[in-house]
């Protein structure tokens, strides 16, 4: 009776996982699809916020709001005090609107590449009903799953066995 239960054990944990170990190569472009449409969304992201950043910036350079800024600051040479303010502050929207720039490019990039893995996802999954049937006529007997499925189960029964011997052994 142990070893019934042993068997259908063995042979449910390799019915379980044969349908995951199948599956894997059938969808790898779909995945990858989505991997890069969720960094297309992280990119978007960050472009939002850098605009954003660029919006205070430009906001924060304008003359009237440089002076308000450094009205609490006593000096004897205010308006270098100003100049040197407009100088960061450029320097600062130049490297958002750099960033801006490259995350554009990464942006086309991105698209073109998403466009790529959907096309290769659709000819996958076509390459699948169709190889299933050139399969179907060429070999209408064999099918790999059904070879697989069974051997996973014995070696899954295998190990379990000399799992089972190495603890009984003293």
């Amino acid at each position: 009776m142990k070893g019934h239960q042993s068997v259908f054990a063995v042979l449910l944990f390799g019915l379980m996982f044969s349908p995951a170990i199948l599956a894997q190569g059938s969808s790898d472009a779909a995945l990858s699809a989505a991997d890069l449409r969720a960094r297309l969304v992280e990119l978007q992201a960050t472009v939002a916020s850098l605009q954003t950043n660029l919006q205070r910036l430009e906001e924060d350079s304008k003359p009237e709001n440089i002076a308000r800024a450094l009205a609490g600051i006593g000096s004897t040479r205010p308006e270098e005090l100003r100049e040197q303010r407009q100088r960061e502050l450029r320097i600062e929207i130049d490297g958002v609107r750099r960033q801006l720039d490259l995350l554009a490019g990464s942006r086309v990039r991105l698209e073109s590449a998403i466009q790529t893995a959907d096309n290769r996802a659709y000819q996958q999954s076509a390459m699948g009903f169709a190889g299933n049937a050139v399969a179907a006529q060429r070999f209408p007997s064999f099918d790999p799953r059904w070879v697989l499925i069974p051997f996973v189960s014995i070696v899954c029964l295998l190990v379990s066995r000399f799992v089972v011997a190495c603890i009984r052994r003293p």
